[in-house]
C-alpha cells in the first residue's frame, strides 16, 4: 500500500471529504443502505475532535477509521457499552436480562431465526470496567476495490496509537459477524467479549470486542 496515504482528518481543509466519507460507508456496506447513517453522528463528532483517520489514493478517499473517548459519547451510549461488558462478565446474573432485551428489540419483531447470545471469558471480563478515558473504535470502512491491501490494519493501528496518547487503558469495538473487520481486530489483539444476534436488520449478529492497551 505504498501508494496509499493515511493521515488524520484535518479541518477545515478536509471538509469537502465529508460527503465522500458517507458515500464510502454506503459502498462498503450495501447490505445496510437503509441504516448506514446510524453511525454518522459519531463519525461527524470524530471529525470535530480530530479523531478520524482517512486513507487516500492521491485525492481519492479509499478508507476511514473513526474513534472517540467514552467521555465524549452521549451518556446513553456509554451506559449501553458498560452493560455489554457486564452481560459477559456476569452471565448467570444478567442472562435473563439480556434475553429479555434482545426479545424486545425492534429487530426481533422482523427476525424469524433464533435469538442468541454468547459470552467470553478473558481479562476484560475478569475485571469489567469501562472508564471515561477508554476508547471506542466507532466505525471503519475501506473501499471494496482497495480491500486486502493492509489499509484496514493501518487504520486500526493509527487509532490505537492515538488512544494510547490520549491516556486510554482499553479500547472497544463492535464488529459485524459477516464483515472482514473482526479478523483485523483480532490480529490487532482484540478479544471477543459478547456476541448477540440479531444485531442488524438482515438478522446477522455482532461481536463486542476489547483490548487492553497497557
Amino acid at each position: 500500500m505504498s501508494d496509499i496515504t493515511i493521515r488524520k482528518f484535518e479541518l477545515p481543509k478536509d471538509i469537502p471529504l465529508e460527503e465522500a466519507i458517507q458515500d464510502l460507508n454506503v459502498l462498503a456496506f450495501p447490505e445496510f443502505e437503509d441504516v448506514n447513517e446510524s453511525p454518522y453522528f459519531y463519525i461527524s463528532r470524530a471529525m470535530d475532535l480530530k479523531e478520524l483517520f482517512i486513507a487516500l489514493d492521491g485525492e481519492k478517499l479509499v478508507g476511514y477509521g473513526a474513534g472517540t473517548l467514552f467521555k465524549d459519547l452521549e451518556s446513553g451510549f456509554e451506559d449501553s457499552y458498560k452493560k455489554k461488558l457486564n452481560y459477559a462478565a456476569y452471565p448467570q446474573e444478567f442472562a435473563l436480562s439480556l434475553k429479555d432485551k434482545l426479545e424486545k428489540d425492534a429487530l426481533a419483531f422482523t427476525y424469524e431465526g433464533d435469538i442468541s447470545a454468547r459470552y467470553y471469558s478473558n481479562e476484560l471480563t475478569n475485571n469489567p470496567r469501562i472508564n471515561d478515558s477508554d476508547f471506542l473504535m466507532v466505525a471503519m470502512a475501506v473501499h471494496p476495490d482497495y480491500q486486502g491491501r493492509g489499509i484496514g490494519t493501518q487504520l486500526i493501528k493509527q487509532r490505537l496509537t492515538m488512544a494510547k496518547e490520549q491516556g486510554a487503558a482499553q479500547a472497544f469495538v463492535d464488529c459485524w459477524e459477516n464483515g472482514g473487520s473482526k479478523k483485523l481486530y483480532e490480529n490487532a489483539g482484540f478479544k471477543p467479549i459478547l456476541y448477540t444476534k440479531p444485531a442488524f436488520p438482515d438478522g446477522s449478529g455482532e461481536f463486542f470486542m476489547g483490548k487492553s492497551l497497557n
